[in-house]
């Protein structure tokens, strides 16, 4: 069985033309993608230096001064904002979540058999998972705490004064700048 696959000779006539547009536009696109790339590169470096004078630079200048909010020119505020961020480190989870049903905060705890199962119903999930590894069944179990349950969570309990393992919840505070306007 053999293909016809026509005369070249006609589309090189007719298509030498697109093929050339089709390269410029090829190179084109390779100039845009550069651009995209230096401009995502700028990103990042403007990021960092926000980051940095925010996070850094001012408030421990502001704290020097004993300042936590400072009047500055046009009617603008320079403040000093107190956040907590958490996520459990793939090192802990074990630990952490051990930490969370001994402590009696088990209903912060998704658990997903290929279904969801909702905060607080852990302890039923994981008799579902039993009795399907004794039938036999193969499934993805996956255990989890929503990110902001847990920031929800942590800062419940920092602001109660109470004692939270921060290595296992992979816990940071910080402190950054912002500029507020009237």
């Amino acid at each position: 069985m053999s293909f016809d696959y026509g005369d070249d000779s006609a589309d090189k006539a007719t298509g030498e033309g697109e093929l050339s547009e089709l390269a410029r536009l090829a190179d084109q696109l390779e100039v845009f993608e550069a651009d995209v790339l230096r401009a995502e590169e700028a990103l990042r470096a403007a990021q960092q230096k926000r980051d940095h004078l925010s996070q850094h630079v001012i408030p421990e200048r502001m704290q020097a001064c004993g300042q936590t909010d400072v009047g500055i020119s046009g009617g603008r505020r320079l403040v000093i904002k107190e956040s907590t961020k958490a996520s459990i480190p793939t090192a802990s989870r074990v630990q952490a979540f051990r930490w969370l049903r001994d402590n009696g905060h088990e209903t912060l705890i998704k658990r997903e058999l290929k279904i969801g199962f909702g905060k607080g119903k852990d302890n039923v999930a994981a008799a579902l998972a039993d009795d399907l590894r004794k039938q036999g069944f193969e499934f993805d179990d996956k255990v989890t705490v929503h990110p902001q349950t847990l920031i929800g969570f942590v800062n419940q309990k920092l602001e109660a004064g109470e004692d939270i393992p921060f290595d296992l919840f992979g816990v940071v505070r910080l402190k950054s700048a912002k500029v507020v306007s009237k």
